[in-house]
């Protein structure tokens, strides 16, 4: 086999020229070996003229090549940055580069990244649960019926029931945090009623986070409206005083404790007379966790002088200590209209208001006054460290100095019946 050497912008390739016989007749072809692909190819031609075109045609190829991959030398470090980048999803450099270009017509480079991380939050996938907004709703009021007080109940139903209007016919992983934001906005509410609407719809969306029926809670985005809230109102003695004498008497001792263990009066209403025997006896009414209102832990109550004198002079044999028509919601709602209408005022809460006051006033200690009223360091010092600061010592007291009032009815001697009969004939 004879070689035949093409030498072509800067190249030399080889032309392999051989003969064979067929039938008796000789036959003389020429190969040109092309090795400018990945897998080596053999070109045959009966003409050595067209052999040696091809053999040309090669060079001019490998020519062209050479030059692209000198043109990309500059950017290769970022091409082989880009390739490692790439090997772990197994998508090519050229898809990449055209799903990138295409993600650019919607959104800014800087924002890809948190565009899809939305995309995965919000958009359905195999972990979702669609669920329409009033088919979560009336689930969810169903589980919370009983869980909650009735008053907090119908609240928070009525808060839901707004929501359900507006987005009841939307999925609930659609609905966004504008959308709800704007929403509450709109409406002609004050600032304490947004919050606390978007406080129960906040639980809501909890709830429906931990069901798979929403990837996030968009209430959490939504900003509250900065709100003071109203100053809280306190007893002077003398008021104090003339609401125990104007109430009935079925609500004094209920009304002491309110006023002289600082007691909320829903807490109140949950105590038997049992307990208060028990505490007479040690000193420390003691509250069952169930009892507690606020923080749903078991606390002891200390019974100051005045308070035992309330309780032992109105003391019942057994029951609650208010009566079964007070310790209802509908009850408890009215006792303040009850209390206005016997003295002829009212301050909001203002037993429990006045304790803490005049309670951390005489003992200047806040973390006993916040243990026997079971509340928060950061309540007391919202509400009574600067009521406190205004008060006197004196005041503060004789709140604790307010004592029933002495019964002056001297009691007769049951008279005997023949006296009786004797005086009668004589």
């Amino acid at each position: 086999m004879a070689k035949i050497e093409i030498k072509h912008r800067g190249r030399t390739l080889l032309v392999y020229e051989s003969t064979s016989a067929k039938k008796g007749i000789q036959y003389t072809s020429y190969q040109v070996p092309d090795y400018s692909t990945d897998k080596r190819k053999l070109w045959t031609f009966a003409n050595l003229e067209d052999a040696k075109a091809k053999a040309r045609e090669i060079a001019d190829g490998c020519a062209a090549g050479q030059q692209s991959v000198l043109a990309l030398a500059p950017q290769q470090r970022e091409i082989e940055t880009a390739l490692m980048a790439l090997k772990p999803t197994g998508v090519a450099l050229d898809r990449a580069a055209a799903i990138v270009a295409e993600a650019l017509k919607f959104v800014d480079e800087n924002d890809i990244v948190a565009a899809c991380r939305f995309w995965a939050d919000q958009g359905p996938n195999k972990r979702l649960s669609p669920k329409l907004a009033r088919e979560g709703l009336a689930d969810y009021k169903a589980r919370r019926r009983g869980k909650i007080s009735s008053r907090r109940s119908k609240t928070e139903r009525s808060y839901l029931n707004t929501f359900e209007t507006k987005f009841g016919e939307r999925l609930l992983h659609e609905i966004t945090t504008v959308e709800i934001g704007d929403f509450g906005s709109a409406q002609d509410w004050s600032r304490k009623t947004r919050n606390d609407w978007l406080g129960s719809l906040s639980l809501f969306f909890d709830d429906a986070v931990s069901r798979g029926w929403a990837k996030v809670n968009p209430l959490k985005a939504v900003k509250r409206e900065k709100w003071r809230g109203g100053n809280i109102g306190i007893l002077t003695p003398d008021q104090a005083r003339a609401i125990l004498e104007a109430v009935v008497d079925e609500l004094k001792a209920g009304l002491a404790l309110w006023c002289f263990a600082g007691m909320r009066i829903s807490e109140v209403a949950r105590l038997s007379w049992g307990q208060i025997d028990a505490g007479l006896k040690s000193g420390q009414i003691f509250m069952r966790a169930d009892q507690a209102l606020k923080k749903e832990e078991c606390r002891s109550v200390p019974i100051c002088d005045n308070l035992n004198a309330w309780l032992i002079r109105y003391r019942k044999a057994h029951g609650s200590v208010l009566s079964l028509k007070w310790t209802t919601e509908e009850g408890l709602s009215q006792l303040a209209k009850h209390i206005r209408r016997r003295a002829g005022f009212w301050v909001s809460n203002g037993p429990r208001h006045s304790y803490g006051t005049y309670h951390l006033k005489l003992h200047g200690d806040p973390a006993k006054t916040v243990d026997i009223m079971g509340t928060s360091l950061a309540k007391l010092e919202k509400h009574y460290r600067s009521r406190s600061d205004a008060a006197t010592r004196e005041v503060a007291a004789e709140w604790f100095e307010i004592y029933p009032a002495e019964e002056n009815v001297i009691p007769m001697p049951t008279p005997n019946l023949n006296t009786a009969n004797e005086i009668a004939l004589g």
